[in-house]
């Protein structure tokens, strides 16, 4: 499962994608998610494809790749969609009398709600340098600082937990090779419980290759002489070009539409 987490990971590319302005790419993604997540129809959603029908090939991620990523979250899609068929009064599917019809509706429309705002999340991620994708946030929540909202540590803190994404993955990977050259395997037979017990080999080194890490990243940040709330500068600098603006508006319609509660 986490051999197909995308969601976190960066691809570096040249790709219009790639070069649009980390801010846009933010302010477009929370835009988007505000879109799918918008009150009305359940296939709300469907607004948004469009926006994924065009970014992802101009992206230059294959879709293979991409539809990869939401493979760990089936499951959650799943257990959204029963919850829905089981709860939700309404007329009765033949032969399964505690499924109905608008409880099939409303939990396939939410999950693909879910679907969306993952797929969102993951092009941004995969399109968007951690340091930059943290100078974007750190430069739109700029005005919160006036307030006494500490911003450079809620950034350090997101680019932190974005990076733990792939390193998650890298040292679930190494430790499961390490168990099969010792003879050892999870276990994916059985009940739920036994399952959870064949996990614990795994889990429980895995966590505390994680926390070392984190300890490791602690210091090192302290070595160079990290300090919260300091000024740093970027690495390039960044402005708002036409495909910047094409981009806000195109995803500022799709969700001004999907407010508006319009046909589908």
């Amino acid at each position: 499962m986490l051999q197909d987490l995308t969601l976190g990971q960066y691809l570096p590319g040249r790709s219009p994608v790639h070069r649009l302005d980390p801010r846009t790419k933010l302010v477009a993604c929370a835009a988007a998610m505000a879109a799918v997540f918008a009150p009305g129809p359940v296939w709300g959603a469907a607004w948004t494809w469009p926006l994924l029908a065009v970014g992802l090939p101009a992206s230059g991620i294959g879709p293979g790749y991409f539809l990869r990523g939401l493979r760990p979250f089936r499951w959650l899609l799943a257990f959204t969609l029963v919850i829905h068929a089981v709860a939700t009064p309404g007329r009765p599917v033949a032969g399964l009398a505690w499924v109905t019809v608008e409880g099939l509706a409303s939990g396939a429309g939410t999950a693909a709600r879910l679907a969306t705002a993952i797929a969102f999340s993951s092009l941004l991620t995969l399109t968007t340098n951690p340091v930059d994708l943290v100078w974007a946030f750190e430069r739109l929540a700029r005005p919160l600082a006036r307030v006494g909202v500490p911003v450079g540590e809620f950034g350090v803190a997101l680019l932190v937990a974005i990076r733990f994404f792939p390193i998650f993955q890298q040292e679930a990977e190494r430790l499961q090779t390490a168990l099969r050259a010792r003879g050892l395997e999870p276990d994916a037979r059985g009940g739920p419980v036994r399952r959870l017990r064949g996990l614990t080999p795994l889990v429980v080194p895995l966590f505390r290759q994680v926390f070392q890490r984190a300890d490791t990243l602690a210091l090192a940040m302290e070595i160079r002489g990290f300090r919260p709330g300091a000024p740093r500068t970027s690495r390039r600098a960044h402005r708002l070009g036409r495909a910047e603006w094409i981009a806000l508006a195109a995803v500022g319609v799709t969700a001004a539409a999907a407010w508006a509660g319009g046909p589908l």
